[in-house]
């Protein structure tokens, strides 16, 4: 008889902090869980902003994780696409401004 392993016997993904129960999408029938990570509060504009990383573990072991900010939703990639454009224009604003800050 094979050995089979049940999505139930998968280990919560390494950073989660609370997970979901199993899920079974749609049309695919394949099982997934929803997990959430670490948080962050920035400061802006006299408010609050939440940076969280969050994620979906899958029956047979693949892991996506993404960060919610607001409500804008961003995987690894487009992550360092917001990152670099954002150090770019702290860049420019500081040479157009003359200061170094």
């Amino acid at each position: 008889m094979a050995n089979t392993t049940t999505a139930q016997q998968i280990p919560a993904p390494a950073g989660a902090l609370s997970v979901d129960e199993w899920r079974t999408e749609g049309s695919s029938g394949e099982q997934f869980r929803p997990f959430k990570g670490t948080s962050r509060q920035l400061e802006h504009c006299g408010g609050l902003v939440d940076l969280n990383i969050c994620g979906e573990q899958y029956a047979d072991g693949r892991i996506e994780r993404f960060v919610f900010v607001g409500d804008l939703c961003l995987d690894p990639p487009h992550l360092v696409q917001f990152a670099r454009a954002f150090l770019a224009a702290h860049d420019e604003i500081q040479r157009l401004s003359g200061s170094g800050d």
